[in-house]
């Protein structure tokens, strides 16, 4: 069965991200590169694990469940860093780019939810597609934001 400290360190981790990202705006700096995925990635890596280790559907459902909601944790976490660190008019573009592409996740992730034909493995259909989905986009956005830290001061931003 999930943990429940494992998902509340997944909402810990959004909840302070968003705080700093509030706090940052408002003083008018764009974000440092100082967030350490660490506490992240090894949530992910103790769900993976305790899904290796599940039998039941319903517990793989939602571990699954859990694994896509770290997944889109981290796209947003990256998509914000890169939001940040560009002009006006990119933020636009990448704003709109985005919303495009989170209603093809959505459609996606739906029709991998039909392919089980409405079967109790439809939920890990569905959060598997989602994680790969997301994980795809996120690789995508990490690219552009490592691009757009390099054109920035870097004193400002890196360690």
């Amino acid at each position: 069965m999930i943990s429940l400290a494992a998902k509340g360190r997944v909402l810990y981790l959004i909840a302070a991200f968003l705080l700093i990202v509030a706090i940052k705006a408002k003083a008018g700096d764009p974000l440092a590169l100082d967030w350490d995925s660490q506490p992240l990635d090894a949530t992910r890596t103790n769900l993976e694990s305790e899904l290796h280790d599940a039998t039941a559907q319903q517990e793989i459902n939602q571990l699954t469940g859990s694994l896509a909601e770290v997944a889109d944790a981290k796209l947003m976490i990256v998509y914000l860093h890169l939001y940040s660190l560009l002009p006006d008019k990119d933020q636009s573009a990448l704003l709109s780019e985005q919303k495009h592409w989170l209603k093809l996740r959505t459609n996606d992730v739906g029709e991998a939810a039909k392919a089980d034909e409405g079967g109790s493995a439809g939920p890990m259909d569905a959060n598997t597609e989602f994680v790969k989905f997301t994980n795809e986009r996120c690789a995508e956005l990490e690219k552009r934001l490592a691009l757009a830290l390099k054109k920035s001061a870097p004193a400002k931003h890196l360690k």
